[in-house]
């Protein structure tokens, strides 16, 4: 393991952080911590080793440089603005013979040696990144996990306590379904609040809406532990400390995954989910489930702590009554997590695998009765997207009539939450196109012919202060996070190195430095999933 006094800083600003490690995000945890800071503040290397690999895309981790040190660790930088220069030299190298733009160079070990200390980027708000900032993370590379680089003495000051926004008591049933629920908000300047609540006599459970702040930073991170004990004996006990990244897509049971999808709230499950085999709980009584006893009175105490050792504490009292349990909403049948699950119609079959879904559940399928232009299907509204998925599902969907020639272009169609289309592709077995998606919702089969939409070409100066400039979208978007759609930039026939941001669509790049007096010709190619091409071309003169 590294020596912690021999581990450097990836910055030389004071850190503030606007993400900590294991935050709960969008299907997963959050692999390293975040440090804020501006574009093109210096970043460092924080240990001997070699360079692994330099990445450049719009989306996920934007420009990133990874670095294997010895004893089988790795040390990340995501979402710069820029490499240093020896490294932006040998990434245009192998980027050039490929001719990609968005592209991922390796390099063997001992190629290029890194020095303790050496500046290797500079902090930037490339790829997935809504504001500068610089993706800190470290790798356990002999165990496959991602480690709290706050492990390493990274030097951050901070002496606020987590702060309670909320908590909700949940009434489950004998398939651990939630059936009932209570809010309970909280006063975030109360250190320790008392109130009697009456809860329905049976099992039950809590979350809890709770962030770890720092001095001047308005940001609402994730906490590094969570602690639950009722009638004062420990019940449950999470630590942001290691994540298999195997396990990352754990989160979506961690997370109450439903209210994070109606109201955007952030809720710990204080309990774990039958099918949730995160190794990140320290303890675990009754998986954190307890019982309410009619007319006793049962105390439940939630604690949260952040790196730095500030804490803080809530109480409330649970006495328990007698009622109606709330029905559970219409529903089909049950999906049970430990076998495969089949649903079988004349215009569908979806298979749900074993493992797929973290408890039983109550299932809803139904076709909607809507007709949509694009449409060459029933639309199948399978379950709601309300549910999370740890494995893909399988759907074989009976397409209406296509002619022969457009059979190519149909694909299976979800929705994401900004209502476009989603391309899950699949493949055709007599009338029926199969394929996999990773959620819950509405599918049907669609036709795309439609190629990408290129506009807005501007070109600024030249040479090492010409910038090209385009936007660039297409009508369909792909379920995996990656730069799309597709394209290719030449000059006069040659490539040429463009950087994409997938959060604008624009697609930027400077023109070679050593352009001469003549004219030249701008040729950008673009295409899809499924081969629709669009070409654009731009003629300008160079005149000295």
């Amino acid at each position: 393991m590294f020596s912690i006094t021999k581990l450097g800083q990836p910055v030389k600003i004071p850190i503030s952080l606007s993400g900590t490690f294991a935050e709960l995000r969008s299907d997963h945890f959050h692999g390293g911590i975040d440090i804020k800071g501006t574009v093109g503040t210096p970043v460092y290397a924080v240990e001997d080793g070699f360079l692994y690999k330099l990445e450049s895309k719009g989306t996920g981790y934007g420009n990133v440089i990874y670095i294997k040190h010895k004893n089988g660790y790795m040390s990340i930088y995501g979402h710069l603005s820029a490499f240093n220069t020896p490294f932006e030299e040998h990434y245009y190298k192998e980027a050039k013979k490929y001719k990609k733009s968005n592209f991922s160079v390796y390099f063997k070990k001992d190629e290029i040696l890194v020095k303790k200390g050496d500046i290797i980027g500079e902090i930037g708000n490339t790829g997935f990144s809504f504001g500068p900032h610089l993706h800190y993370e470290i790798r356990d590379l002999k165990h496959n996990k991602q480690v709290n680089p706050l492990f390493f003495s990274v030097n951050v000051k901070d002496c606020s306590p987590p702060e309670w926004t909320a908590l909700k008591l949940i009434y489950v049933d004998e398939n651990r379904v939630s059936r009932s629920e209570r809010f309970v908000q909280l006063n975030k300047n109360e250190y320790f609040k008392v109130d009697t609540l009456d809860l329905l006599v049976g099992k039950s459970a809590l979350a809890a809406q709770v962030f770890d702040g720092m001095e001047g930073n308005n940001n609402r991170n994730g906490v590094y532990q969570l602690k639950m004990y009722v009638d004062g004996k420990l019940h449950f006990h999470f630590l942001a400390g290691k994540i298999d990244l195997e396990e990352s897509k754990y989160a979506n049971a961690l997370i109450d995954y439903k209210e994070n999808k109606l109201s955007k709230d952030i809720f710990y499950r204080c309990y774990r989910l039958p099918g949730n085999n995160l190794k990140s709980f320290k303890h675990l009584q009754n998986d954190g489930y307890f019982n309410v006893k009619y007319g006793k009175i049962t105390n439940i105490d939630v604690e949260a702590l952040d790196y730095a050792g500030n804490y803080s504490r809530k109480r409330i009292a649970i006495r328990g009554i007698k009622g109606y349990l709330p029905s559970l909403p219409f529903h089909n049948k049950y999906v049970y997590r430990n076998v495969d699950n089949q649903l079988k119609t004349y215009f569908i079959e979806v298979n749900i695998p074993k493992g797929a879904v973290y408890q039983n559940i109550p299932f809803m399928y139904r076709e909607i009765n809507e007709r949509r232009r694009e449409t060459f299907s029933r639309i199948h509204s399978v379950h709601n997207d309300n549910e999370p998925l740890h494995k893909d599902i399988f759907l074989s969907i009976r397409s209406g009539i296509i002619p022969d020639y457009l059979r190519e272009k149909a694909f299976i169609s979800g929705c994401n939450q900004q209502g476009k289309y989603i391309n899950y592709g699949g493949k055709w077995r007599k009338n029926f196109l199969e394929g996999q998606v990773d959620k819950f919702g509405e599918f049907s089969i669609m036709i795309d012919t439609i190629p990408p939409t290129i506009k807005d070409l501007s070109l600024v100066g030249r040479g090492k202060k010409g910038i090209l400039q385009f936007h660039l979208s297409d009508n369909v978007d792909l379920p995996d996070q990656m730069d799309y759609p597709f394209f290719k930039v030449t000059l006069n026939g040659q490539w040429i190195r463009m950087r994409s941001d997938s959060k604008s669509g624009i697609i930027s790049g400077h023109l070679p430095v050593d352009l001469k007096k003549g004219k030249y010709e701008i040729k950008i190619t673009s295409w899809d999933k499924m081969k629709n091409i669009n070409h654009y071309t731009k003629l300008f003169t160079v005149w000295k």
